[in-house]
């Protein structure tokens, strides 16, 4: 009886390893994949929100997503999570009127216009270094009501244009959030 037991305890591990061998391991691009994943409005007046969440969803090969704090070279100085805002100038007009919004005309860094409106955010390293993994998952960035620049407190509706980098500097494909009304 005893020993029964044990062939039946072999049989289930080599099931177990022989399943385990079957499933493939999943292949995702090496330049980041995002996707717009929501948009939650945080208060008690959904049109007047206290602050905002924006979600996108993202695949990557190597799993390396993240940019540790001493990764602040350059344009990833506050982040490699790109948000660029856009608003509709002429309200309740249709088809909309899409502007960039920049409340500093005419001020550049570097040469290079500088828009107020970019949302930024430094997406911490999940994988230990040296560690690659194919993964895939959701980043969802809070915006809070006192910072002036993120539109809806002036604006009845926007739209953000959002891409990411990974830390091997590979740009995301760039894609527009559905348009937003307050």
């Amino acid at each position: 009886m005893k020993d029964k037991g044990i062939y039946i305890f072999i049989f289930f591990v080599f099931l177990a390893v022989i399943i385990y061998s079957c499933v493939k391991k999943p292949v995702y691009p090496s330049t980041p994949l995002i996707a717009f994943s929501n948009f939650i409005r945080y208060g008690v007046n959904p049109s007047d929100p206290d602050s905002v969440a924006l979600s996108i969803t993202f695949e990557d090969e190597e799993g390396d997503i993240g940019f540790a704090q001493s990764d602040t070279n350059g344009i990833f100085a506050k982040g490699n999570f790109f948000g660029i805002l856009y608003y509709d100038s002429v309200p309740n007009r249709n088809p909309h009127i899409w502007n960039l919004w920049n409340l500093n005309v005419g001020v550049t860094q570097g040469g290079i216009p500088f828009d107020t409106a970019e949302l930024r955010y430094r997406v911490p390293v999940v994988l230990p270094p040296n560690t690659t993994q194919p993964m895939k998952g959701i980043i969802s960035v809070s915006i809070p009501r006192g910072s002036f620049k993120y539109g809806w407190l002036l604006h009845q509706a926007i739209y953000y244009q959002v891409y990411i980098y990974d830390e091997a500097r590979h740009k995301s494909n760039v894609i527009s959030t559905p348009v937003f009304v307050f």
